[in-house]
């Protein structure tokens, strides 16, 4: 019912590595790169909250809480081009909404690892236009 194809880990390599399309996402930004930085910047802010407020709601079995929250992290996430973790976000939200939330614990710790992806896909991402602008 929830359909998590290429989330999950490999057994012999871990979890698949996420690639952030930045040119899409400058793209959606009008291809306005302090836009893209501002906007980037927000991510590596607001990421770990957002990520630590739905481990708490699935924790604590908030089914409406979940759905928020994962549809919340999912419209966050929307313009790197990370179409599997938004799916996987969405799938968090339907669970949520369908009060599924010890489904949710299963699929939250992959899902975990990959938006940490995304935090430091996204850290990397400042720290090289910081270097470009030094050069």
């Amino acid at each position: 019912q929830y359909e998590l194809v290429g989330l999950a880990d490999d057994e012999e390599n871990g979890p698949p590595r996420t690639t952030i399309d930045w040119q899409l996402a400058l793209r959606v930004l009008g291809n306005d790169r302090q836009r893209l930085n501002t906007f980037v910047e927000a991510m590596v802010e607001t990421l770990p909250e957002l990520l630590e407020s739905v481990e708490q709601t699935i924790r604590s079995g908030d089914g409406p809480g979940l759905q928020i929250l994962a549809r919340t992290l999912r419209e966050t996430i929307r313009y790197l081009g990370v179409d599997d973790i938004a799916r996987a976000a969405f799938a968090l939200e339907r669970m949520g909404r369908d009060d599924r939330v010890r489904e949710a614990q299963e699929l939250f710790a992959v899902f975990k690892r990959r938006i940490e992806q995304i935090q430091e896909g996204c850290a990397d991402y400042l720290r090289e236009q910081a270097s470009d602008k030094a050069v």
